[in-house]
Order: C-alpha cells, then structure tokens, then sequence
C-alpha cells in the first residue's frame, strides 16, 4: 500500500485531515522510539500499509499491548491537577488544529466569560 493510501486511510477513518496527521506522526513516534518492540511493530504494520487501524482494533495480537499502553495513560491523566489537564488539553487541540489557547475559563465550558 503506498504512503498516500494509508493517509486516506487514517483520513477516513479520524473523519479530520488534521486528526489524521496528527495520528499519522503518533505511528512514526511509536515505531521510532518510545513504544516497545509491539507497539513499534503494529505502529509499522499500519504505516507501511500492512493494516489498519480498524483491523488493529480488533486483532488479539496487539489486545495487551494497547490496553497496557491505555492503563499507562489513564494513570498518568488521573495524577494531573485541574490546571494540568486544562494546559494539556490546551497543548493537544494546538498540536492538532494549530488553535490558539483558550484562557482556562473557557476552556472548561467552551464559551468566553460573559456569552449566555
């Protein structure tokens, strides 16, 4: 599968270009550096057009891999303060969307100080 084909196929299934790229650069992370010889290896599998992320979802090969790697994520996001979670939550929507942060009284409720 070439480079392209599994661009749209991470576009149509985050339904975002942007999410999409955003995914896309987690694979490369994952399959260059941080995630173990599993991890790097599904991350591979997918960028080279072997699977997808769908198939991967539902493959028991990769089933302890992923669920270890969301436990490890779940702990770390339990440990964060309030103002933590509103400045990562600032970081990623920037990261992916290139949007400017919000001041944390928005960013909780969505709308400016004032708007009803």
């Amino acid at each position: 599968m070439t480079d392209d084909a599994v661009r749209r196929g991470l576009e149509d299934m985050a339904g975002d270009p942007k999410l999409a790229e955003s995914i896309r650069r987690s694979l490369e992370q994952l399959r260059d550096r941080s995630a173990g010889p599993d991890l790097a290896e599904l991350a591979r599998d997918v960028l080279d057009g072997r699977t997808d992320l769908r198939a991967v979802a539902r493959s028991a090969a990769y089933a302890s891999a992923i669920t270890d790697g969301i436990a490890s994520y779940r702990s770390w996001e339990a440990r964060l303060s309030p103002e933590e979670r509103i400045s990562f939550e600032r970081e990623a929507r920037n990261l992916i969307y290139g949007e400017p942060p919000k001041r944390p009284d928005t960013a909780r409720t969505g709308t400016d100080v004032g708007d009803t």
